[in-house]
């Protein structure tokens, strides 16, 4: 039975875990506007400082799934801490590195703290009383989506005043902080699954293989598209992504659960795919459009504050749009309502393509694909809720954000490769023809989503959306 806690106690917990899940999103979002001072620090190549994203997303992709479990079967608070101790670590190790090696084993480690947010959802559920579980599940997304635009402003400041480690070292002390009044505050958790197993070789399988994929990439722009060393690594890395499947399908108690859903669950997966892969894109190219020097034709020569200013409208639009999907959905229907969410993000890749040099084009270009990816996460979550089998559903939701953080590892590695394979002569920065091979992949993915939208049956396209998950895509 859940252990509901006195109203001071409970209230206490509530703040400790969602001041936890607000910090840690404090925490990635102060690092898109830093991008090209911690590139010039580690002194990585395009390709080499996209890992800033992908390896935490592709950690993320493994781990969260591994974590909720282990919280299912074990002692939630005891999983939390331990999230909170790698995740701390890792954040230590990016602000010390002085290599890209290190800086990515940095941001795996810290990828472990996306799986704050289930675990403290988790926590919330069991401790707090029925009467404020809505608003306490509410809280911690909101604090999340508000924190993250936080970041964004507060990167610049920071590293025109202070060394750019401190982007990690100052969220990093505040862990430490609440790691210790969690240890000693909150309860152990009372509601545990009876039975069961963690899928050890599936995440083994699907971080295996993701990396191997991912690695190829990252070494296209030194060894060459099709040089034997990238192709071999790919299609290893893909042959044990498909044995992944494979044995997923089979297994009892999987990591993904690759059987769940049908047509419409199976479209909603590659709509969370496409936007993860759209975020990526827009976080690692247009902080490097913003820092470029004026030299190379399309730079702005922007300091971290100015970059910061020019992600800004991504991060508002994204909280913004995400509440108003429930609203949007009853006047037009799902799938018109995902056919906005794609056409957005079609269009803002149209208008990167004319950003050269053009601060006000990138400052739409955000605000469209803010709108996308809010609302095109929120209908994803809504339209799984409506339509996976109801025992399967959690599980269901859970799959979409690990697909979403997937399409963004991928995104992020093989447009920061496609950067890399195009410098300007003279000066270490992308050359424009890089920038436009992205954005017109970038609008082709949204492009092919959208019209997979049209093959969602009819009778999904009316579905009642749940008012309880207006606000998931904030996250």
């Amino acid at each position: 039975m859940p252990q509901t806690l006195p109203g001071s106690k409970s209230g206490l917990t509530l703040f400790l875990l969602s001041t936890t899940v607000a910090v840690y999103s404090l925490l990635e979002a102060m690092l898109a506007p830093a991008l090209t001072v911690i590139q010039e620090g580690v002194g990585a190549t395009t390709a080499e400082i996209a890992w800033v994203f992908t390896g935490l997303l592709l950690s993320a992709a493994v781990t969260t799934p591994v974590a909720s479990r282990l919280g299912e079967l074990y002692d939630k608070k005891y999983v939390l801490l331990c999230v909170l101790f790698v995740t701390t670590g890792g954040t230590f190790l990016s602000g010390v590195a002085t290599t890209p090696t290190v800086l990515a084993g940095g941001q795996v480690l810290q990828g472990v703290g996306l799986s704050l947010v289930p675990l403290s959802l988790g926590l919330i559920r069991e401790t707090q009383p029925a009467r404020r579980a809505g608003f306490a599940n509410g809280l911690v997304i909101g604090v999340s989506g508000a924190s993250a635009a936080i970041g964004i402003l507060l990167a610049g400041p920071i590293v025109e005043r202070l060394p750019y480690q401190f982007l990690y070292y100052i969220p990093g002390t505040l862990l430490i902080v609440l790691m210790v009044a969690i240890a000693v505050t909150i309860p152990r958790s009372s509601v545990r699954a009876i039975g069961g197993r963690t899928d050890w070789l599936g995440a083994f399988l699907l971080g295996g293989g993701l990396t191997l994929l991912l690695i190829g990439v990252t070494r296209a722009a030194s060894h060459g598209w099709t040089s034997g060393f990238v192709v071999g690594l790919a299609v290893f890395g893909l042959v044990i992504l498909v044995v992944f499947v494979m044995f997923e399908r089979k297994t009892a108690e999987p990591l993904l659960d690759v059987r769940i859903g049908s047509r419409t669950v199976a479209i909603a997966y590659t709509i969370a795919f496409t936007i993860g892969f759209a975020s990526s894109t827009f976080l690692l190219t247009v902080p490097t459009i913003v820092g470029a020097p004026e030299e190379s034709g399309y730079g702005l020569g922007g300091s971290a504050t100015v970059t910061g200013l020019v992600l800004l409208p991504f991060g508002i639009m994204t909280a913004v749009s995400a509440p108003l999907s429930g609203q949007i959905s009853k006047i037009l229907g799902v799938r018109a309502a995902l056919v906005v969410a794609l056409g957005s993000v079609t269009l803002s890749s149209a208008a990167l393509l004319y950003s050269e040099g053009r601060a006000e084009v990138l400052l739409l270009a955000g605000g469209l694909l803010g709108v996308g990816a809010g609302l095109g996460l929120t209908q994803v979550m809504n339209i799984i809720s409506a339509t996976a089998p109801a025992e399967r559903a959690t599980t269901a939701m859970g799959m979409a954000f690990v697909i979403r953080s997937i399409g963004g590892a991928i995104g992020g590695q093989v447009v920061g490769s496609i950067l890399a394979s195009n410098a300007v002569p003279g000066l270490p920065v992308p050359a424009w023809g890089g920038f436009i091979g992205s954005f017109a992949l970038l609008g082709t993915f949204g492009l092919l989503a959208a019209c997979l939208v049209f093959a969602i049956p009819r009778a999904h396209s009316q579905v009642a959306i749940p008012r309880a998950h207006s606000k998931v895509a904030t996250d």
